[in-house]
């Protein structure tokens, strides 16, 4: 399994490449969009994002314009930061399905962890949204289109599995408590 910090980008600088695949933006704009995007779970600094975008830059992966008329500055994602989304994509995609594997792993040997767990990604806890849909927002914008259908048929093969345990645990539950629904 390849590592995230295997590429050449950290974590923050990853999120930024993302923000800035949807256009230009000054620093500000990405610095907000990160914001909105992470609230409650992460507080978006400028001394955080102005460097990345600096080391980005100096990477070839973001290019920086001037806007005289505003006297901003604007970065937007190079050829070469694309292919890096594209490749820290695949090697997102391994470390959640190791993460997955990980929970799945604690939640058996701990059960007030995987309750823990699940009420922290069912939205009943400050988690504003679904961790899943926005896994498959992302890729969905950036893998090609062969990668995409693989990705998603793999994807729908391991929910369908989930469900079906699901149903099963639900229908076991209900068999104890006499719940005949």
């Amino acid at each position: 399994m390849r590592r995230f910090f295997e590429h050449n980008i950290t974590p923050v600088e990853f999120l930024v490449l993302l923000s800035l695949k949807e256009g230009k933006k000054h620093g500000y704009g990405v610095m907000k969009d990160l914001q909105e995007n992470f609230r409650n779970s992460w507080e978006v600094k400028s001394g955080t994002i102005y460097p990345a975008l600096r080391r980005l830059e100096g990477r070839g992966y973001v290019q920086t314009s001037y806007d005289e008329a505003e006297q901003k500055e604007y970065y937007e994602v190079t050829e070469e930061g694309k292919h890096e989304i594209e490749e820290s994509l695949t090697s997102i995609a391994e470390e959640l399905g190791f993460s997955s594997r990980y929970f799945d792993f604690i939640s058996h040997r701990f059960p007030k962890m995987k309750w823990r767990i699940d009420r922290k990604f069912s939205g009943n806890e400050s988690l504003e949204f679904d961790p899943m849909d926005h896994m498959f927002e992302v890729f969905s914008g950036v893998l090609p289109k062969r990668e995409k259908i693989e990705w998603l048929e793999k994807w729908e093969k391991r929910l369908e599995a989930k469900l079906a345990k699901i149903r099963h645990m639900l229908s076991e539950e209900r068999k104890k408590g006499g719940d005949s629904r």
